[in-house]
């Protein structure tokens, strides 16, 4: 586990083992946690869950969004550790695209991704959280 090639899984995050460099050239060791293979899917999911019934269709933005919010600050809270950036961008490009695919099917645009930088601007706007800080 130490020179960085494996790690392992628990309580939904991969905990690997670093030798990082200071600017001085001085080695220390550093365990870093980000969230497992496993824990990607749970939160996609998660965030599904809000977008699957067909009655949001009926919501506007600012109520999907305060359904959102509580989960997105949930999970941050959870695996927002220092290391966790780049899978956290990940789902929060994820939920970007579940928001534009319901803002299409609402507005009946057959394009799946049409507008994706309205969306992204109005979300914003409107006080949606980021999982990546």
């Amino acid at each position: 586990m130490w020179n960085g090639n494996e790690g392992f899984d628990f309580l939904g995050f991969h905990h690997r083992r670093k030798v990082p460099e200071t600017s001085k050239g001085q080695k220390f060791n550093e365990t870093n946690q980000f969230p497992s293979r496993k824990a990607m899917p749970k939160m996609r999911n998660n965030i599904k869950s809000a977008f699957a019934s067909r009655a949001t269709l009926l919501l506007d933005m600012q109520k999907i969004i305060e359904i959102l919010n509580p989960k997105i600050i949930g999970m941050r809270n959870y695996y927002g550790l220092k290391n966790a950036g780049k899978q956290l961008n990940k789902i929060d490009w994820y939920i970007i695209k579940r928001f534009t695919l319901w803002y299409n099917y609402k507005t009946q645009n057959k394009r799946w991704f049409a507008g994706i930088s309205k969306v992204r601007k109005v979300i914003c706007e409107n006080g949606l959280q980021k999982l990546a800080v």
